[in-house]
């Protein structure tokens, strides 16, 4: 998961109502290549981005995480 300008850029996708498509295709596209180009572009900007998500997901998705949740949530019900 993404946290905006900490370990990656967000493009905002507005849909259709009742669909998956764009509302506006080519804004979508212009901004999405904007994002890639930046961060393709940019070495300090993917460095920052590439050590924050590695940071991030040992934090909240490795099995120690995963199990020190489980556990907390064990200790909780207990309470």
């Amino acid at each position: 998961m993404v946290v905006p300008g900490e370990t990656g850029l967000l493009v905002d996708l507005e849909l259709k109502p009742g669909t998956f498509d764009p509302a506006d295709p080519a804004k979508f596209s212009r901004e999405l290549a904007e994002g890639i180009n930046r961060v393709a572009l940019d070495p300090a900007l993917r460095e920052k981005f590439e050590r924050n998500g590695r940071r991030r997901v040992e934090d909240h998705f490795s099995w120690t995480a995963i199990a020190r949740r489980t556990l907390d949530l064990y200790n909780s019900l207990l309470v």
